[in-house]
């Protein structure tokens, strides 16, 4: 029998026994994965999007020829823009004597440039539906303008003109002059910021954080006019900015506006933060301004901090929430809801590029600010020796990582973080990795940053009280040094030098 024949009777054979038990021929099947296809498309179609959404919303990195450098974050749809330009030179960079001059040089910017007047600019704002921002901090200038992407243009060419040729007319800086001593003048009659400011000036005395961001009447009185020209041509160039665009602008259109407007800008030598160390804290003293009337003391004591780009930044951080952060911190535990000793207090670790302070603040009433600084060095010292519970860890990275989301999502917010990234150098991926970063610290880790960040048993205590009231326990804690309420920090350093 030939072959094809039997096939024929292979498959009548089939056939009939399928009719008698009733058994319906199986198709080919399919290799198993091929039924996984429709299921896999449907799951993964919605991240393949989300994949495309999150790059388009990723920084772009640029930079001009003459050394500005730009991320651009593009948020299609968006209906404002924000381009953030931050000058890598602040209130460190004052001259000597003349504390307050990087802010009175970044407040003037918008008085008047390149033939325009502040009311021309002000107009240019309104017409453009944009609006300006400008504030100092300790290590950068910072310039903010939101607009809508149509007026991008126009407005980055009214930013570049006010950063590259501002006129600095005499008329304006007379005016802000007055207007800002009176200012500071009502700000030195609060008790929290004379407290903020003896702690800064004990703390770091001659070194450039030593002084207030604004100054004092006494430094503005000395600035002169020439002295902001000074200060901008030295450190208003390219090559010591960053500017973030973030918003509804493409990336080729954000681009040209920031070549047209921005492309003047010099390039040069800024001056390197070369400043000596303040001198070291040798033990724990007090000083106290007398407030004879107060009935509450404002209370600061801490030490000298860490800087924005230590190696411990994070696990500091996550160390200072659980210490003093929040309101379910222990110093908030411990003081407000068990003993009841103060409505406020809070601790805080300011990163700064040349190391910032660490700080312990409230507001207590002066029959009990000799026990609230007892039991808060207690609580510090406790925190440095004892254990870190893995609900405080748990609840330090949600914050943390929940806090840090929140700020990004507006266009302000990260904004900021970029010119922060650009201005410390912390690296292109730090947004990136920033939740895996705060995942990876420990328990452990927090211990060890404890053990070397804190000391509570070198502290500076700043209290503005009375001291009729005071003085006598506070020498408990060590020397104390007394001064009048209305003698300014600058004044000691005057007398000091026998000024």
């Amino acid at each position: 029998m030939k072959r094809s024949e039997l096939r024929i009777k292979e498959e009548r054979g089939r056939r009939k026994w399928a009719q008698r038990f009733n058994i319906q021929r199986l198709k080919p099947r399919l290799p198993f994965a091929s039924y996984l296809l429709p299921f896999a498309f449907c799951l993964l179609t919605p991240l393949v999007f989300a994949q495309t959404r999150s790059t388009a919303s990723l920084p772009k990195w640029e930079s001009l020829l003459n050394g500005l450098s730009i991320a651009i974050v593009e948020r299609p749809g968006a209906e404002t823009v924000t381009a953030r330009l931050i000058i890598k030179s602040g209130a460190a960079f004052d001259l000597a004597g003349k504390a307050g001059l990087a802010s009175f040089t970044a407040d003037m910017l918008a008085m008047g440039a390149e033939g325009l007047s502040r009311q021309n600019i002000e107009g240019l704002l309104d017409k453009t539906k944009s609006k300006l921002a400008v504030n100092t901090g300790w290590d950068a200038t910072t310039i903010t303008i939101t607009t809508t992407p149509m007026n991008l243009d126009l407005a980055l060419e009214l930013l570049g003109k006010l950063v590259a040729t501002p006129s600095f007319s005499d008329v304006e800086f007379q005016d802000l002059k007055k207007k800002r001593i009176e200012e500071i003048k009502k700000a030195q009659a609060d008790a929290a910021q004379t407290a903020a400011d003896v702690f800064a000036d004990e703390l770091y005395g001659y070194y450039p954080y030593g002084h207030t961001i604004l100054g004092t009447p006494e430094s503005l009185a000395r600035i002169t006019r020439g002295d902001l020209i000074l200060f901008h041509r030295r450190h208003y160039l390219a090559n010591n900015a960053a500017l973030a665009v973030v918003g509804g602008a493409s990336f080729e259109d954000a681009m040209s506006a920031v070549r047209s407007g921005l492309g003047r800008l010099l390039k040069g030598a800024p001056p390197p933060s070369t400043f000596k160390p303040p001198q070291p804290l040798a033990a724990t003293r007090v000083v106290l301004v007398d407030k004879p009337d107060a009935q509450f003391s404002q209370v600061v004591f801490g030490h000298f901090g860490i800087s924005r780009t230590d190696e411990k930044y994070f696990a500091v951080r996550m160390m200072n929430y659980i210490l003093g952060g929040s309101l379910e911190s222990r110093l908030s535990k411990r003081l407000i809801n068990e003993l009841g000793y103060t409505k406020s207090i809070n601790s805080n670790f300011d990163a700064r590029a040349l190391g910032g302070p660490f700080t312990i603040s409230a507001v207590i009433e002066n029959r009990q600010v000799y026990d609230a600084i007892v039991e808060s060095l207690k609580i510090v010292e406790l925190f440095r020796k004892g254990e870190i519970t893995p609900a405080e860890l748990q609840s330090a990275k949600d914050y943390f990582i929940n806090s840090y989301n929140s700020s990004i999502a507006s266009d302000e917010g990260l904004a900021q973080e970029l010119t922060d990234i650009e201005l410390y150098r912390l690296g292109r991926d730090y947004i990136i990795n920033y939740a895996q970063r705060i995942g990876s610290i420990t328990t452990e880790d927090i211990k060890q940053a404890a053990a070397v960040k804190l000391r509570p048993d070198v502290m500076l205590i700043s209290v503005v009280g009375s001291a009729a009231q005071l003085q006598e326990s506070l020498k408990k804690l060590g020397p104390v040094e007394v001064i009048p309420f209305d003698k300014r920090p600058e004044a000691k350093k005057a007398a000091a030098n026998g000024k």
